[in-house]
């Protein structure tokens, strides 16, 4: 099950949401790209220069932003009648990530798979879970060998 066949299944509300989330990047990408490149360009050289510890110290920074962004997710999914209360602070939560994703790149292709991550937000868990195992998943790749 593919993440746009998930968004289909989701309700009138999170498809508002996901589609709010994803246009608040759009537009934030706007001015940030010119910006993160200036500071992709910084944070690269601080992590080569000490020799990849400010590489952990951007990671750690990113872990809070992370877990916020995936709990608000998961109890978007988990808990219905929260979904009005969450909506603002997962808005906020999308905002700060992706501005703190865009200017701070503490890995090489990293801003795509979180970029991924934070414009699917309501679903977002989903983006980040493995898919669940069904009984085609389980059949073997290849093909015993038959005998005789």
């Amino acid at each position: 099950m593919t993440i746009d066949d998930i968004l289909e299944e989701a309700g009138l509300f999170t498809r508002i949401v996901q589609k709010c989330s994803m246009w608040v990047c759009v537009i934030l990408q706007i001015p940030l790209v010119p910006v993160g490149c200036l500071t992709n360009m910084a944070t690269g050289c601080m992590i080569v220069l000490s020799m990849g510890i400010f590489g952990i110290l951007f990671s750690l920074l990113w872990l809070p932003f992370f877990g916020l962004l995936i709990g608000t997710s998961w109890l978007w999914i988990r808990v219905w009648p929260l979904r009005p209360l969450l909506l603002v602070p997962g808005l906020l939560t999308v905002v700060v990530t992706f501005t703190l994703a865009a200017l701070i790149h503490d890995d090489p292709g990293g801003f795509d798979r979180k970029a991924a991550l934070i414009m699917y937000w309501p679903l977002s868990w989903h983006v980040m879970s493995p898919p669940v195992a069904t009984e085609e998943a389980i059949e073997p790749w290849y093909e015993p060998p038959t005998e005789g």
